[in-house]
């Protein structure tokens, strides 16, 4: 009985909606659509929603993925500043960069007990991989002509006990993503700044053509 009146209220449904579509068509020359070419349409519409959607939300989290990798960066920097004020101590950072896929750029970390900036004698503390971010993160810069450059300044500096760098001029990393270091695209990058006198770090936001104000890790 339940399988019979089932049966029932489909064939009862399907008629209706025949019934629709033929009202529709009736109203067709009245400027009107019928009802599979409406459900067409409003495919064809969320198709292209969706598109968009998607677009954008790649977009804004390969633009968090650049964001992240920067600011960590700037956190670690801060912390071993502070380890090397507490423990009189120097602690070297070392990048590098190929700007390839699969993604190898990476930072080490060192506790470099001479101050001397050297790496073979310095002990390895910790080492980041860029490839552990999504969307294919580098170290890299795009000017606004297009030219493109490593987003490295300094392919190592260290930080003296006082808290300050052995460089003498500030330090500058960028980040960005290989799709737009590969196009060529300045929409969006990431610049860590380190002071060299007192050791702050500054993040700047590259993105409609200007660098945006600081914000401090």
């Amino acid at each position: 009985a339940l399988l019979l009146l089932k049966e029932v209220k489909s064939r009862t449904l399907h008629k209706k909606v025949i019934k629709m579509d033929e009202y529709i068509r009736n109203k067709k020359g009245e400027g009107g659509f019928s009802l599979i070419e409406l459900m067409i349409t409003i495919a064809i519409m969320s198709t292209i929603f969706y598109m968009v959607a998607n677009t954008l939300y790649q977009k804004e989290s390969r633009e968090n993925e650049i964001y992240n990798a920067a600011r960590d960066l700037g956190t670690y920097i801060q912390q071993y500043r502070m380890k090397t004020i507490n423990e009189n101590q120097c602690y070297l950072f070392s990048f590098s960069g190929s700007r390839a896929v699969p993604v190898t750029d990476s930072y080490s970390i060192y506790l470099n007990s001479a101050c001397d900036g050297d790496v073979a004698t310095s002990t390895l503390v910790t080492t980041v991989n860029l490839s552990s971010y999504s969307f294919n993160v580098i170290f890299g810069s795009i000017g606004s002509s297009g030219n493109t450059n490593d987003g490295i300044s300094n392919n190592s500096f260290y930080i003296k006990p006082r808290g300050f760098l052995n460089t003498g001029t500030a330090v500058a990393i960028y980040f960005t993503s290989m799709h737009d270091y590969t196009n060529r695209l300045t929409e969006y990058q990431v610049r860590v700044r380190v002071d060299q006198l007192t050791g702050r770090v500054k993040l700047n936001k590259f993105r409609d053509e200007t660098w945006s104000h600081s914000s401090s890790t």
